[in-house]
């Protein structure tokens, strides 16, 4: 049968009680994730992949599965064809991830399949596709990252690879327009760029890289969430009150190097009694 929801009536019409309940029907008896830091990598440069299973019950929960791990080249008439195979057993503790290790010596379009099976011997299968570059690749200017996100005031590092010859670079930390440039040498190869990401890039930040070459123009940029830290202290005016007593909060913001901040906060009262019900 097809996977979707599926309505359960029923009723007692001697009593006049109806129920329902809406199900889940499913073919397999969990899911398979694969993730990685990011979905280009370089010819020859290791990259790891996390893999985990999880129910496909109401509570989802993190399951240990036997699994083979494969990684796959697509070749020139468009089939994929297995260039590295792994097998792992995935965890049922969220402080534990399993990892499997991959490297492409050429570049290429690729993909990585996970294949295992559940209690009934359904086959289970997943998949994330990759592009490997490598010397003949197209693309002469990349920007590499494995982290998106950063709290404000942090460096964001990059790898910007050129496979031009070393050339000066136009680089720009933009957020609704430019808000500082630098001009570099950028190198063949790999080159480590490093921005901090102060309080001129929250929410979101963009570096652009632009080198002009042999008449021909070169642009790549990479973008980062910059969450704004806030720390909030909150004090009363005494520490204990009777019934209807009216009570002050000195509330105070700062952000993440102490400086205070303007912030627009809520407030609740809760009878601590009741978190003892629930």
């Amino acid at each position: 049968p097809e996977e979707g929801l599926v309505l359960i009536q029923g009723s007692l019409p001697d009593r006049e009680i109806r129920g329902a309940k809406v199900v889940m029907l499913v073919n397999t008896g969990f899911t398979i994730s694969l993730d990685t830091t990011r979905s280009i990598y370089l010819a020859g440069e290791s990259f790891q992949v996390r893999v985990s299973a999880r129910s496909r019950d109401e509570e989802s929960q993190l399951v240990e599965k036997p699994l083979t791990i494969r990684l796959q080249k697509r070749n020139d008439e468009g089939a994929y064809e297995t260039v590295d195979a792994k097998t792992i057993t995935t965890s049922a503790d969220e402080r534990r991830v399993a990892l499997v290790s991959f490297k492409a010596l050429a570049g290429g379009k690729y993909r990585i399949v996970a294949e295992g099976k559940d209690r009934r011997g359904t086959a289970v299968t997943a998949e994330r596709t990759l592009r490997i570059s490598g010397d003949e690749d197209t693309n002469k200017l990349l920007i590499l990252s494995d982290q998106s996100r950063y709290q404000q005031g942090e460096t964001a590092t990059f790898t910007a690879v050129s496979r031009l010859p070393e050339n000066l670079c136009l680089v720009t930390g933009e957020r609704e327009g430019v808000v500082e440039y630098r001009i570099m040498r950028l190198k063949k190869g790999k080159n480590t760029i490093s921005w901090t990401l102060d309080e001129r890039y929250s929410p979101t930040a963009t570096v652009s890289l632009v080198v002009m070459f042999d008449n021909e123009f070169y642009h790549r940029d990479v973008r980062f969430e910059v969450h704004r830290g806030l720390d909030v202290a909150i004090a009363p005016n005494f520490e204990t009150y009777s019934p209807r007593d009216e009570v002050e909060l000195l509330v105070e913001t700062h952000d993440h190097t102490g400086r205070p901040v303007v912030a627009e906060l809520s407030l609740g009262l809760i009878d601590t009694a009741l978190l003892a019900l629930f």
